[in-house]
């Protein structure tokens, strides 16, 4: 659908012909929202937005894939809602929309009748969980062998990570290291990261070392170094602003944590990755 009927054009440019009016929404089980790409102006529509306020109005539930969260978002239908939305936009939303509570480690989140989702590959998931909710997991499961994929995942299963990050096959791991990469500015202690994926401490600890043969401190430690180390090769950033980003609490802590895992203080480092070879030598193993 769309507000005058007309051809919508995706975000990645196809455009969809097979476009009706605004149609009363009580006639919908779902209302799903697919929004278009962020930081190109003002996409919004004053008859879409506030037909998604009459879907509100008239109880139907409402779903958001992607950035179409942003656009229930900018409805005002999201206040304090915890919603979906990709690692990669993690640090956008929660800057701009401070109503809300951006969830980055999982796949889709179910809100009461707000459904959110990342997006990409888990939009799949979402809709065999439809399929599933109203038909059965049979039918689900079904419908996801015509589609070639073996099994569906469910809500909390972890988005990929990035790929500056080892992968973890735990997927209690793989949240914590979500979270380890969110809140790189501001380290989250071991205590909150076990709270965060529903583990004690100690087990978390275990976790980590099994998977990468470091704690989880130790982990989000070198990962925080990594990324610095990543900065200072790439980025023309002052070593001081580098060493907060990264979240150290002054200069000389990330001087000294610095030597001790690649040998050389940041600045001879950011000196040496002028040379390629000599840069490449500096690694980093979770091992």
């Amino acid at each position: 659908m769309s507000a005058d009927g007309g051809p919508v054009r995706s975000s990645c440019g196809v455009e969809l012909t097979q476009v009706s009016s605004l149609i009363d929404p009580c006639g919908f089980s779902y209302v799903v929202v697919v929004g278009g790409i962020l930081h190109h102006g003002d996409q919004s529509n004053g008859a879409v937005v506030e037909y998604l306020r009459l879907a509100n109005r008239s109880r139907v539930p409402l779903i958001g894939i992607c950035t179409g969260v942003i656009a229930l978002i900018k409805s005002g239908l999201m206040n304090r809602k915890r919603c979906c939305v990709s690692w990669f936009h993690s640090r956008d939303v929660a800057a701009e929309f401070p109503s809300v509570v951006p969830v980055s480690d999982q796949l889709f989140v179910v809100d009461g009748d707000r459904i959110t989702c990342a997006g990409g590959g888990g939009a799949i998931d979402l809709a065999a969980w439809l399929v599933a909710r109203h038909l059965g997991s049979a039918v689900a499961l079904k419908s996801l062998h015509i589609l070639m994929i073996d099994r569906p995942r469910q809500p909390e299963a972890a988005q990929p990570q990035s790929p500056a990050i080892p992968r973890a096959r735990d997927r209690r791991v793989q949240r914590a290291i979500l979270l380890i990469e969110q809140m790189i500015e501001d380290p989250p202690t071991l205590t909150r990261l076990a709270c965060h994926v529903g583990v004690s401490a100690r087990q978390l600890h275990r976790l980590f070392k099994r998977e990468f043969g470091v704690g989880a401190s130790g982990f989000a430690r070198q990962y925080r170094l990594l990324h610095g180390r990543h900065l200072l090769k790439e980025t023309s950033l002052r070593i001081a602003d580098i060493a907060m980003e990264c979240g150290f609490s002054d200069l000389p802590h990330f001087h000294r944590a610095f030597l001790s895992a690649y040998g050389m203080r940041p600045s001879e480092f950011r000196k040496a990755a002028r040379c390629e070879p000599v840069a490449r030598a500096s690694t980093v193993s979770f091992r």
